[in-house]
């Protein structure tokens, strides 16, 4: 059922591979090393499966990314070297993520921004989700530092940065390399990258092509994912500049959950039911870097479109057609952020500020929900156009009081403007929804926040006190004609201006020591929001639960047992309730408790190995609490190695430089086992009634998407 990719898409990539062939330096599979990284931390260790700086914790922290050190099923794993931070799927491999953290379900990412390269990714009013965040064309090897933040901590971050944010550093050069994949259920990757130096300038290219069938019966996946990028960068005492551009086009078909009934009944937790599900995606961006002195800019532009068709409740709605629904969300992107670095003294102490402009401008056309079955339209229930910009202006600052204490004051404002325009209001005006007066809809507004800390630190151990405002944009079909779900059955004009912003306040308590090759962190957080008004994208609708509040206790513990063993816990409970208790006190979805442990070993003979052990305890799947999924246990495991024919070997973890001529050609393998354990457990679960085509009522049920089965995959490369 998978759609052609488009000429143009298949001439794009046909032509990036001829480029690459055709360069002299060559190509490859997996880097192990974060060398080519701009501005990388000076001072890191190896721990938690990754490389640290000493400042890590569960709070905030930078982590230098190695492709050996993490496994990752998917692209959208590396977010999980946030602590605390789980990334899931209940649907097909070319769709978003579903993402969790500290109470929020944040279903395709609403409140944590993710960015590259200062690139924004979170989608605004998304045809599929407020906050749509597809990882799939990232290539994990180019990936170098990975900086978080948990809460609105920093003026710099702004949409969607509630719960917390993320800034994925891309890699400036990497060994030349060329390598394949293989593994269970049809999988298949190439992967070619070259790098070499141009001038003052380094030039990197990747291209990756990937195929998956799944595990699933009744449907093959038929994942076909291509990926082009190409980077210059150069760098001087003074500047630094860089030039990216990205191409990615997928399409799938797609196992959507299953009901437990049918499991109960004996079928395959694996069957797929409605075998035409499946999508289309593509994006295509370029963006751009420049740093000079104390001044940073960053730009970029996109376009993006995705077709999806889904189909959860199976034949409720219409028992004759189907419920399969079509999803379109065909967006261009464009946005920049200048900003200055200051330092100087106040007061015989040292004063940072860091002050700067942020724009963002979305044009969505179109955006669209309609009834199909089997791909084809059938009627189109929700058609929009929307132009949303904004424009934030925001001041950090810090002042180092003596040599241990020192407070930050971050102001911010952001003012966003949306217009929405209702493609089918002149069919929908003797509709009995409720209708705004005009068939387009325009408002603006702004909003403050101000975010303050207080810190103590010596040279072992730190202490952090911070508050907050935080903010996420709604979707601006709220200002369009939408049926109210809520009880109160609230009328579209009693969402005004305000609507445009939902306020959520955030203080935190955090402390972290290293002592000797021990790293501790542990703190305790609490966060209010002041509506939980969503926009249901799969029904048109929206949902107003009120406010909210959520509160937790976070820590890691990290421990370097010599230079070839290094262990690492993470855990995180969390509290998420709504303050008005009338319809349930849970919040639906949130994860009370999650751990993380990591074993890892690096032999001086090329041999590495990573245990990684992630559990998620018992989420609360509907308001009231009696109906909860059950807690998943999951064990991966990684082997990797390299190996050189006539050569002397390097050390093991070496970092590599691509630029040194001398670099011996060599061989790297690495084997990866997922789901060592072969658990029954669910991805994801959810609660809601649906009707099977041999029903004559509607059940409620839980829902689920499988853990995929134990899979073995294997990868070769060669370095050059």
């Amino acid at each position: 059922m998978a759609r052609p990719i488009n000429y143009w898409s298949c001439k794009t990539l046909e032509l990036a591979t001829m480029g690459l062939l055709l360069n002299a330096s060559g190509i490859i599979f997996t880097t192990a090393h974060a060398d080519g990284l701009h501005q990388l931390p000076d001072e890191i260790i190896l721990i938690q499966g990754t490389r640290l700086k000493r400042t890590n914790s569960a709070q905030n922290g930078q982590i230098q990314l190695a492709s050996e050190q993490n496994i990752e099923l998917r692209p959208a794993d590396v977010l999980e070297n946030v602590p605390g931070l789980v990334v899931t799927q209940h649907s097909g491999s070319g769709k978003a993520n579903q993402y969790f953290l500290r109470g929020f379900n944040l279903d395709h990412g609403t409140d944590f921004a993710t960015s590259i390269d200062g690139m924004a990714v979170n989608a605004r009013s998304h045809g599929h989700g407020q906050g749509y965040t597809d990882l799939n064309f990232l290539i994990p090897e180019l990936l170098g530092q990975l900086n978080y933040q948990k809460g609105p901590a920093q003026a710099q971050a702004g949409d969607f940065a509630s719960a917390g944010s993320a800034d994925l550093l891309l890699r400036d050069q990497a060994r030349s390399q060329l390598g394949i994949s293989v593994g269970a259920f049809g999988y298949r990757r190439l992967l070619g990258i070259s790098s070499q130096n141009i001038g003052q300038g380094k030039w990197l290219n990747a291209l990756e092509a990937q195929h998956y069938d799944g595990p699933w019966q009744g449907l093959q996946e038929q994942v076909e994912k291509y990926n082009l990028w190409s980077r210059y960068s150069q760098e001087t005492v003074q500047q630094y500049f860089s030039l990216t551009l990205m191409a990615y086009q997928n399409q799938w078909n797609s196992a959507d959950q299953i009901p437990q009934r049918l499991i109960t009944a004996g079928q395959s937790r694996f069957l797929a039911l409605d075998d035409s599900a499946g999508g289309d995606s593509h994006r295509y961006s370029i963006s751009t870097q420049w740093l000079r002195d104390d001044w940073a800019l960053n730009a970029y532009a996109l376009q993006s479109r995705l077709d999806l068709w889904s189909n959860f409740t199976y034949f409720l709605e219409n028992p004759e057609l189907g419920d399969q629904f079509y999803q379109v969300d065909d967006r261009r992107q464009w946005g920049a952020a200048l900003s200055r670095q200051q330092t100087s003294e106040l007061f015989a102490g040292q004063w940072q500020h860091e002050y700067g402009l942020q724009y963002r401008q979305d044009q969505i056309a179109p955006v669209e929900l309609a009834h199909s079955q089997r791909r084809e339209r059938i009627q189109s229930l929700k058609l929009d156009e929307i132009d949303q910009w904004s424009v934030a202006a925001f001041s950090q600052q810090q002042w180092q009081l003596t040599d241990t204490w020192s407070v930050e004051l971050g102001l911010r404002y952001d003012w966003l403007d949306a217009t929405v325009e209702d493609l089918l209001f002149a069919v929908n005006t003797s509709s009995t929804a409720i209708q705004p007066a005009t068939a387009s809809a325009q408002s603006a507004d702004g909003i403050t926040s101000v975010r303050t800390a207080l810190t103590y630190q010596t040279e072992q151990q730190s202490w952090h006190i911070s508050y907050g405002q935080g903010m996420h944009s709604n979707d601006a079909r709220l200002l369009s004609g939408n049926a109210m779900t809520d009880a109160s059955a609230l009328a579209i004009d009693q969402f005004t201006h305000a609507s445009l912003w939902s306020r959520t306040e955030h203080s935190a308590i955090s402390w972290q020591a290293t002592i000797d090759t021990w790293q501790y962190s542990a703190g305790v957080w609490q966060m209010f929001s002041e509506q939980e008004l969503v926009y249901v994208a799969d029904a048109a609708e929206t949902e107003n639960k009120g406010a909210s509040q959520r509160y937790g206790v976070e820590g890691t513990l990290a421990y370097q047992l010599n230079h070839q063993w290094s262990t690492s816990l993470e855990l995180a409970l969390t509290r998420a309730e709504y303050r008005n208790t009338a319809d349930g006190r849970y919040i639906e979805g949130s994860v009370p408790r999650v751990v993380m442990a990591k074993l890892q070993y690096h032999s001086h003979d090329h041999l590495a190995w990573l245990l990684k052990i992630r559990h998620l305890g018992p989420r609360y799947l509907d308001s009231s609490g009696i109906e909860r999924a059950s807690s998943v246990t999951q064990l991966s495991m990684q082997l990797s190695g390299s190996f050189q024919f006539g050569k002397s070997k390097q050390t093991a973890g070496a970092a590599t430089s691509a630029t040194t001529p001398s670099a011996a050609a060599s061989w790297q393998w690495q084997l990866e086992l997922h789901n060592a354990l072969n658990s029954r457990a669910a991805d994801i679960q959810y609660f809601y009634e649906s009707r099977l085509a041999n029903e004559s009522i509607a059940i409620a049920d839980r829902h689920l998407h499988p853990l995929e089965p134990r899979m073995l995959r294997f990868s070769l490369s060669y370095l050059f």
